[in-house]
């Protein structure tokens, strides 16, 4: 955007509260205007300087520690250390386009550190509507600009929004045409971007100055035309289908530039750049007449610019050409009750212009806890993109105290007993687990019964009190290999000898080993009652046990309606469960096997398998 009585721009971003429950939430952090920055963390907000030196729009994102990813004017991507990232010249916003850029994350959210970056040129700029990808794994987490400036439409207006999307996770973008009356809807998805919709209502855009801001329930936005005889439009907004309907327009307004809805929805607020107004419309009665004619001016004072909701929850407006920002400290109320304060805020020692930034937060943390032993530390480890150390907050049984430590610290407990530990956001949300310290010395370690070859040796972990699952190995000379998972195993050795046994648990690795010894000169089958054909390489198949090559071999196996399902003559070949290629559902089949022993005898043994999945 150019104005010609002016010659100072100001930056816009927009943000919303965190109320619903499905919400593009506010970063604490801004960097819009003149290299201007401000952390909301604080009362009154910290001011820093940043990168940025933009008129209009300008957009970012922060972890939920209120720590930078990395921001844009629309041409350029600054990382957390306010450095052009890679590749990161060239993309097609500017600092004269009212809403220039757009930040979202990737929607399948924290499982990729990627995000969008949409843009849009002043003036209906031939560039059109674009967008670029910035991936965080990249340049050692500080990101780079993996892929630049794809055209998604051609000309438009500089009025563009996100929405979430009812589901949580998907975002809408509503933009609109340019000397048109059309607004066009892009699906930001799991498959990536897409147009989903173009309505044709309202009035038509001649220019493309002005803002556009949806309300925080995303059921409606509202956008403004600036011209000589400008006006505000409002539409309805479906954020599940992303349809648009009902435009209702306020004529007639001259000048309106910012825009933004009061946080129940009842009062929409515009911004008068050559008037200097600022205005307040009730929605209450629901047409463009009533609207019209209940306008309340707050102020004609000083020239505003873009209104916009900041992580404190209170609604600002930009004043131009000046190291403050304005605020609206009641704007559900009705006219002077609203409480409208000029230079409530310091932005430094630079000027805002005419915009303030759209900065979301995008956490990605996870929180762990390893070891559990009293006898050795415990290990405590985060995950966070931008982070080198947080507040680790732990509760060892008379609340919780704070240690300012890494992302992974070790730390000891000097008793036993259920424990906490928290992160906490700059949002004030919050990560916690509970987890148990107990005396690893109770470890008695593993027993065994039965020594005999081509027989159940049982294997069984031994804790005092404590529950555990264990994993056991077995080496028979040529390493170990795994027989099963549960505390309690048991398993056929087929030969005599030492034998190694390793037992992984919660608590460590238990090493021992026995002798296996011939107990009987016997040709012996054994054959399981339950097997499990899960894929899991654990009992998948209906695996008999048998200690000698028999002269005569044959298995058979029956459904319970007595249908064969499975015939082999060679031994050692076992049923997986199968039939005609299909898995056989869960239950109880009849099996049959004759064979002629070492002695000559003929022999058949049967009985039932469960087939367990």
């Amino acid at each position: 955007m150019r104005l010609g009585l002016f010659s100072i721009l100001c930056v816009l971003i927009l943000g919303y509260t965190s109320e619903a429950l499905c919400q593009l939430n506010i970063s604490p952090k801004w960097c819009f205007g003149d290299y201007l920055g401000l952390d909301f963390r604080t009362t009154p907000p910290d001011t820093f300087t940043s990168a940025v030196k933009t008129g209009e729009g300008s957009a970012g994102a922060t972890d939920q520690f209120g720590n930078f990813w990395f921001y844009t004017d629309g041409m350029k991507v600054y990382n957390r250390n306010h450095q052009v990232m890679p590749n990161g010249l060239g993309l097609t916003g500017s600092p004269s386009s009212s809403q220039s850029a757009i930040v979202l994350q990737h929607p399948t959210q924290n499982s990729k550190k990627e995000f969008y970056v949409f843009t849009v040129p002043e003036y209906g700029g031939s560039a059109g509507f674009c967008y670029s990808i910035v991936d965080m794994n990249l340049n050692g987490g500080l990101g780079d600009v993996k892929v630049k400036n794809v055209k998604l439409a051609g000309v438009m207006s500089e009025h563009m929004q996100p929405a979430m999307h009812s589901n949580g996770v998907d975002y809408w973008i509503v933009i609109k045409g340019l000397n048109n009356d059309s607004l066009h809807t892009f699906l930001i998805d799991a498959n990536g971007v897409q147009r989903k919709g173009s309505f044709s209502m309202g009035e038509k855009v001649d220019l493309t100055i002005g803002t556009m801001r949806f309300n925080q329930d995303y059921s409606k936005f509202a956008f403004t035309c600036y011209d000589y005889s400008g006006y505000a439009q409002i539409c309805d907004f479906d954020n599940q289908t992303g349809v648009i309907s009902n435009p209702i327009v306020i004529k007639n307004l001259y000048d309106p530039y910012g825009v933004n809805f009061s946080p129940d929805g009842n009062k929409l607020y515009v911004s008068h750049l050559l008037t200097k107004k600022l205005t307040q419309f009730d929605l209450t009665n629901y047409n463009s007449t009533d609207i019209k004619n209940s306008v309340i001016t707050l102020q004609t004072a000083v020239t505003l610019g873009n209104i916009n909701y900041a992580f404190d929850g209170n609604l600002y407006v930009a004043q131009t050409a000046s190291k403050f920002i304005a605020r609206i400290n009641t704007p559900n109320a009705t006219g002077a009750a609203s409480n409208f304060e000029l230079n409530a805020v310091s932005v430094g020692m630079n000027n805002c212009i005419y915009g303030l930034p759209l900065f979301y937060i995008y956490p990605f943390s996870n929180l762990e806890v390893k070891n559990v032993c009293v006898e050795d530390s415990i290990v405590f480890e985060t995950t966070s993109w931008s982070l080198d150390s947080v507040d680790w907050h732990i509760d060892t049984g008379r609340g919780f105290f704070t240690i300012k430590a890494p992302l992974k610290f070790s730390f000891k407990f000097n008793s036993t007993g259920n424990f906490k530990v928290k992160l906490i956001s700059s949002s004030n949300d919050s990560i916690v687990k509970s987890f148990s310290v107990i005396k690893c010395k109770d470890i008695m370690g593993a027993e065994f019964d039965g020594f005999c070859s081509h027989q159940f040796t049982t294997f069984r972990a031994k804790f005092k009190g404590i529950p555990d699952s264990s994993v056991w190995y077995i080496d028979t000379g040529k390493g170990f290999y795994r027989i099963g998972s549960d505390s309690t195993m048991k398993f056929v050795t087929h030969f005599n000898g030492k034998i190694k046994v390793r037992m992984y648990s919660d608590f460590g690795i238990i090493d021992t080993s026995f002798f296996i010894v011939d107990c009987q000169n016997e040709c012996t089958l054994i054959v399981p009652n339950v097997f499990t054909p899960n894929a899991d390489y654990i009992n998948d198949s209906f695996a008999y046990t048998a200690d000698c090559q028999y002269k005569k071999f044959q298995l058979l196996i029956f459904n319970r309606w007595g249908e064969k399902l499975f015939e082999t003559k060679e031994q050692g070949v076992f049923w997986n469960g199968k039939y005609k290629n299909q898995l056989c559902p869960d239950g109880v089949y009849l099996y049959i096997i004759n064979f002629t022993d070492l002695d000559g005898e003929d022999k058949t043994i049967n009985g039932v398998a469960h087939l367990l999945r």
